[in-house]
């Protein structure tokens, strides 16, 4: 995470691995810092506009920081496309286009089957438990629900809850399901969310050790696609005339 700007009172914000552009801070001086994206209308401070020299503006820089991932990427590239001689570099790039183009639309193949992914949270039973559950929201990484079989774990869990930023939400909720008083905090509007995220996962007819996933489609037949999409990938790389620089380069982003 990059820690990009600095308030007055010495808090410093730092920027979720999905924040880029202007941001705003919509967090009480000293509290838990709550950044929103500054577009001139859909926050209240939007009416006073952005100002680089106010303590409530953040520059979050031009793209998110999680696209530093894709450098690796890229160097990948060069490394397995520059050839001895340009007729052979085209080549080996249009193949490498064509390729990209084709896992694109892969891709989206999978998110028309699977419309919210394959994530999942742990099964909260009605019953029978006495675990403690830690529930956050975090910007960068969404939903979180793990559980403790004390509360000094759960507590442990509740604090390291905002390790890659972007924190909305968190709450440690109790065996008997009530919300810890003193284990709370929730940007404005989060509270809801959270109670009714922990509602949702006790409604399920489930067990200890159960994953709920968030679309219904993967929980019935999630895992035969996944094998079906790989064995074709793999027949694809079997059948194909393309260079050996290509296939290592195909191969790289999957192992």
């Amino acid at each position: 995470e990059f820690q990009r700007h600095i308030l007055m009172d010495r808090l410093t914000i730092t920027c979720a691995s999905t924040d880029y552009g202007k941001m705003v801070n919509l967090g009480t001086p000293g509290g838990m810092p709550t950044l929103v994206p500054f577009d001139g209308d859909s926050n209240p401070y939007a009416e006073s506009g952005w100002d680089m020299d106010d303590s409530k503006s953040v520059w979050c820089g031009f793209v998110p920081s999680a696209y530093l991932d894709n450098w690796p990427n890229l160097g990948a590239f060069v490394v397995f496309t520059v050839f001895k001689n340009t007729g052979t570099t085209v080549q080996i790039a249009w193949q490498g286009i064509l390729g990209t183009l084709f896992a694109g639309l892969n891709m989206q193949l999978l998110v028309l089957l699977f419309p919210h992914g394959a994530r999942g949270d742990l099964c909260i039973p009605h019953t029978d438990h006495s675990d403690y559950y830690v529930l956050w929201y975090s910007k960068s990484d969404g939903w979180h629900v793990v559980s403790k079989d004390s509360i000094g774990t759960a507590w442990q869990a509740y604090h390291n809850a905002d390790a890659f930023g972007g924190l909305r939400a968190r709450a440690i909720f109790h065996p008997d399901g009530t919300m810890d008083p003193w284990a709370q905090w929730f940007a404005e509007g989060y509270k809801e969310k959270v109670v009714d995220k922990y509602k949702a996962l006790v409604e399920f007819d489930c067990k200890v050790g159960d994953i709920i996933y968030e679309d219904e489609n993967y929980g019935r037949y999630g895992k035969l696609v996944c094998f079906l999409d790989v064995a074709v990938v793999v027949f694809l790389y079997l059948i194909s005339k393309s260079s050996r620089n290509t296939m290592l380069f195909g191969l790289s982003w999957h192992v």
